[in-house]
């Protein structure tokens, strides 16, 4: 006697085109109006972001060498190559230049720099353009609003603090 085992086939089913068509454009009316609402959300966001700038700086290498020669030393340290030169004992090593720009006191520094926007109608220092005219889209509000709610209701039972406002520099490529 030999037994034969049944193992299940996988029915295949086919995919009337046709079928699946025709539920999509009956279902047109929802496509066209989410279609819709998207664009226009896309229209606003894109719209309410606030622009930014972004800088960016070409360093040119100290040399403390006084002497004509070494011409190829620096053209070997502007490629970034290291010759072991003792000739410049007190200048930056440009391997040093992304770790000072992004130290805190060099941000610091850079509040005082007088900035222009491009059409010339506001004239400022860096940090009275971030503290005063610097645009933040309106969904922050929104979305900070309960938080600010419930630190106004536990503020309601710690005793009052005197706060300053400080401006601290964030870690951003972008300045304005």
């Amino acid at each position: 006697m030999s037994e034969e085992i049944n193992t299940p086939q996988p029915e295949e089913q086919e995919i009337d085109l046709l079928e699946l068509a025709g539920k999509v454009w009956a279902g047109r009316k929802l496509i066209f109006i989410t279609c819709g609402v998207a664009v226009v959300l896309g229209i606003v966001v894109a719209f309410s972001i606030p622009r930014e700038f972004a800088t960016s700086v070409t360093m040119a290498p100290e040399t403390g060498s006084k002497s004509g020669s070494g011409g190829m030393g620096a053209l070997a340290s502007m490629a970034g190559i290291n010759l072991n030169s003792s000739t410049g004992e007190d200048a930056l090593s440009p391997e040093l230049y992304p770790d000072i720009v992004k130290s805190t006191p060099f941000l610091i520094d850079l509040f005082n720099v007088k900035v222009t926007t491009q059409k010339g109608n506001l004239r400022t220092t860096l940090y009275e353009y971030m503290d005063k005219h610097q645009k933040a889209p309106w969904w922050g509000a929104v979305m900070g609003t309960p938080m600010k709610a419930v630190g106004g209701i536990i503020s309601l039972f710690k005793p009052a603090e005197k706060k300053n406002r400080i401006l601290a520099p964030k870690r951003s490529t972008h300045l304005i």
